[in-house]
This record gives C-alpha cells, sequence and structure tokens, in this order.
C-alpha cells in the first residue's frame, strides 16, 4: 500500500525526475511542410460490426456476471463460430497481409474504417478487431475454467487478437514522403523486451515492421526505477538515436512540459503516423490522457492508433492480475467525457455505470473509433 500511496501523492504533487534521456527531448519546431507536397484532406468513418453493436448494446446486463458459466460467458460460447472468424481473419492478415475487400460474412463480426483522402484514388477499408466481451483475447477466461486467482490462462496477455495496420493501409503511407514521418509514444514502457503484460516497446517495433512501417521516433515514460547500465542493452533492433526514455511518471497535467500529449502536439503532424499506448496502472491519470484526447481535436487529429488497458470494475481480470495493483480503481472525480464530441453520434450513447464500469470503457472505445482513432484494448 504505501508503494501505491507514493505513485498516487507522484501524480497529485506533480513530482517529476527526468533519468534517463537518449536523445534531444525537448519539443523541436514543427517540420515546415515541403512546398511540393500538400497536407491530405482525410476522412475517417467508422463503421462497427453488428456483433460488435448487439454487444455494445446488451453489455451492461451481460457483464452482471462474468462466471465461467454466466451469461456473458455462455454467449461468448455460442458465438465461438464468429471468434473463429476472426481470429483466421488475423492469422491470414500476417501471413498474405491486407485483403480487400473482405468477404461479406466478415462484416457481420469485423468492423472497419472506411478513409477517404484526396492524396488517394480509391477508398480503403481498414479492418479492426470488434469491441465484444470483455475487451481482451476473446478466448480467454470464457473457455478454460481457472480453478484458482493465481493459474495464469494462456490467453491472458495474448495479443494475437488485434489489428496493426500495414503500410498500404495507412493515408499517407510513412516515408511516402520526406515529411510524413512514424511515431511511437509508449506512457507505462517498462523494459524494451519485458513488462507486466509482456514486453510492449519490442512488441510494437516488431509487428509494425512486419507490416512496413519502421519508427523513426520512440518516446517512453516509465515510472518504475530502472538500471540505466542495462536498460539499453537490449535495444539490439532499434537505433538508440531515435529514442527518448523518460524514467519518470507521465504527467496527465494538460499543457505541461512533462506531459506526453504536449510532446505529440509539438512533434508530429497530422500527416504523420502517430501510435500511442497508455498503460500506466492509474485510472485518473490514464483518464486524464483520454479526455485530452476527446476533448483536444488537435490531438485526436494526429493520433492514428491508440493502445489501452482500461482497468474497470466487472471485468473478470479484477481477480486476475488487477487485484495486485495499489490504487488502479482510484475514482476519478472527473472521469472522460462524451460533452465535446459534438461531431460524434451522441443520441445513440448507451448509458454508463461509472467512470471505472466497463460500460464506460465500450463508450469510450466507440467514442474514439469515431472520432477516427483506432482504438484497441490493450493488455
Amino acid at each position: 500500500r504505501k508503494k501505491g500511496e507514493n505513485i498516487m501523492k507522484s501524480y497529485s504533487m506533480g513530482v517529476l525526475v527526468l533519468l534517463v534521456q537518449v536523445s534531444e527531448a525537448r519539443p523541436r519546431p514543427r517540420r515546415r511542410r515541403l512546398e511540393s507536397f500538400r497536407s491530405c484532406n482525410t476522412t475517417k468513418t467508422y463503421v462497427a460490426s453488428a456483433w460488435e453493436l448487439d454487444w455494445r448494446e446488451h453489455i451492461d446486463e451481460w457483464a452482471s456476471n462474468w462466471e465461467f458459466d454466466g451469461p456473458a460467458c455462455t454467449r461468448m460460447r455460442l458465438q465461438k463460430e464468429y471468434i473463429d472468424v476472426w481470429l483466421a481473419l488475423h492469422a491470414k492478415r500476417n501471413v498474405t497481409g491486407p485483403e480487400a475487400p473482405l468477404p461479406k460474412f466478415h462484416h457481420k463480426v469485423i468492423g472497419f474504417h472506411q478513409i477517404k483522402s484526396d492524396c488517394e484514388k480509391a477508398k480503403k477499408h481498414v479492418p479492426i478487431e470488434p469491441l465484444v466481451g470483455f475487451l481482451r483475447h476473446p478466448l480467454h477466461h470464457c473457455f478454460t475454467m481457472a480453478t484458482s486467482s493465481l493459474v495464469v490462462q494462456p490467453y491472458r496477455v495474448a495479443k494475437e487478437y488485434m489489428f496493426p495496420p500495414f503500410r498500404d493501409e495507412v493515408v499517407p503511407p510513412p516515408r511516402q514522403r520526406r515529411d510524413v514521418l512514424a511515431f511511437y509514444f509508449d506512457l507505462g514502457a517498462s523494459t524494451y523486451r519485458a513488462g507486466a503484460g509482456g514486453a510492449s516497446m519490442s512488441w510494437f517495433v516488431e509487428e509494425y515492421a512486419q507490416r512496413g512501417i519502421v519508427f523513426d521516433r520512440i518516446l517512453a515514460w516509465e515510472a518504475h526505477p530502472q538500471n540505466t547500465s542495462t536498460l539499453f542493452a537490449d535495444f539490439d533492433a532499434f537505433p538508440l538515436e531515435r529514442l527518448s526514455y523518460f524514467n519518470t511518471l507521465a504527467d496527465p497535467t494538460e499543457h505541461s512540459k512533462m506531459n506526453p500529449l504536449t510532446m505529440l502536439r509539438d512533434l508530429a503532424t497530422p500527416d504523420d503516423f502517430v501510435v500511442l499506448k497508455i498503460d500506466i496502472d492509474h485510472n485518473p491519470a490514464e483518464n486524464a490522457f483520454v479526455r485530452e484526447i476527446i476533448q483536444d481535436a488537435s490531438l485526436s487529429d494526429r493520433i492514428d492508433e491508440l493502445y489501452w488497458e482500461n482497468h474497470v470494475k466487472r471485468n473478470p481480470m479484477e481477480s486476475q492480475g488487477w487485484q495486485h495493483t495499489p490504487g488502479l480503481f482510484d475514482v476519478d472525480e472527473d472521469p472522460p467525457s462524451f460533452a465535446a464530441t459534438a461531431s460524434l453520434d451522441l443520441e445513440h450513447r448507451r448509458p454508463v455505470r461509472s467512470a471505472n464500469d466497463i460500460t464506460h470503457s465500450y463508450e469510450l472505445f466507440h467514442a474514439l473509433r469515431e472520432r477516427g482513432i483506432r482504438a484497441h484494448s490493450w493488455v
């Protein structure tokens, strides 16, 4: 408990100590666009699958009991055919790349973003994993009964359900033009090849590289003290001159110099490709970052991919790992709101119980996707 209190105290007092920085961290002046190029006028429309919409409609009822024989898990097992389609498409994309157009049946299961741009002749339909179940690997929990909370189930931290995009699915593609770069911002980075839920930095670098996207810059934040003599030994596959590693808390105060979103806004442009991961195990701070993204179009217009482990109640993960993190479910007096999302379909927003409830998580991820951000529920 003392450790958790110290972490929360640091957030409330804004105590920030920079221990490690590999490359220049001060926000550099925004790059001037080359006169021979113009910014792409791009619109992204999110089309949710019928399966996802059904879960969104009934999640408040079904989440009342996440036991193995409860309504949520029973429904997941009855929908195994849909899960098979989902995971088969994931495996196929890893082998053959993007498929366009998707088979008709896939649209019942898999949602997508339709991308229109005056820099591309044709529309793109980029698939994304459905928001169903408890927003994790669909085979976790409901298909293997845990005999105790200490049993680690095989899919608990599996990532083979998310659909990172291929370079050809990004508009404009990174490095197609000399002034279009790829950024990765990691909030809760741990080390390159290790983390509580498995490695994140190496996963992102390798998964995106396999899809033709190489990050020009990585900015990472990690609150737990790291051994500087060994920290960078694992960065064998990523050039250190492209890395800025901040061994300190990510400050959620808006416009703070050490707020990662402040740096994102200053470093990236809307045409750049930006991936953001949020997993710092502190709900009020994480919600503050997401709230800032939803309310600030200058941020949401710059973020292409968001990976976020939203720690909420009425989720089986409460007893499968999350319960060991002090302060994780602290009450957030100012949760992310949909009030500023005037362009979104507010009339059809579903009621939510609280900022720490799975119903709120469903609505947040849906709102972010409607904003054009490919929001993934992280592990």
